[in-house]
């Protein structure tokens, strides 16, 4: 694993450093809740009713979703050229994590993962945002489906929100942690993901999370 990881790095550095941010795009890199996935029928990803689509609305530039359902940090890792750096964006919103919880990866590898993904979309200008992908309900969920005692919840809530923190601090990227507020356990398609109308409430918090930055930039999409 760590040798992969140190040749998907060279390649990543050296794209990062030919590419930088020539358009005004937001890709939104991410799993399964930027997927869209049970928006409308169960267990079936919907892009027109995704977090993106959403957000889509609410600005006057490309919003492309670059989620795809089950990816761990790894996965994404390895299609950061192709899904985000290549589409040269103005600013990119990272949400991912829950995969690696459900596929037992020690906190050291996600962290690292997280750290060249970050480290490579920062060399490119952009701006970045960080999308936890949790709330306390969420994590304990995600912990109880690998059978892990509820025990350890609040242990390992503690760790993610130290490694989130350290992340927005060492690659100077802000930090959402509103993602899941008014929608999660209300509406949900599942016990992890949300129904249509729950990833617009989560398109809702990302973007009021953005607004500062998105109106120094003239992107927002006004309605008369």
């Amino acid at each position: 694993m760590k040798r992969r990881l140190v040749f998907v790095l060279c390649l990543c550095i050296a794209a990062g450093q030919s590419i930088r941010a020539q358009t005004e795009g937001i890709v939104c890199l991410g799993d399964s809740l930027m997927a869209g996935w049970g928006a409308v029928v169960p267990d079936v990803p919907d892009e027109t009713k995704s977090v993106p689509a959403y957000l889509q609305r609410q600005v006057n530039v490309p919003v492309y979703n670059a989620g795809i359902g089950g990816n761990t940090t790894t996965d994404a890792l390895f299609r950061l050229t192709r899904d985000v750096i290549l589409k040269r964006p103005s600013v990119v919103l990272v949400e991912l994590g829950g995969n690696d919880i459900l596929n037992r990866y020690d906190i050291e590898t996600t962290f690292l993962n997280f750290q060249i993904i970050l480290q490579n979309l920062a060399d490119t200008g952009a701006k970045l945002y960080l999308v936890k992908f949790y709330n306390y309900g969420m994590m304990e969920t995600l912990l109880s489906l690998v059978g892990a005692p509820g025990m350890y919840t609040r242990r390992i809530t503690a760790q993610y929100d130290e490694m989130y923190a350290n992340l927005a601090r060492l690659y100077n990227v802000e930090l959402i942690d509103s993602l899941w507020n008014g929608a999660w356990g209300v509406y949900m398609s599942d016990d992890i993901h949300a129904n249509a109308r729950g990833y617009e409430i989560m398109a809702d918090n990302i973007f009021r999370a953005m607004r500062p930055f998105l109106e120094s930039k003239g992107m927002i999409r006004y309605t008369r």
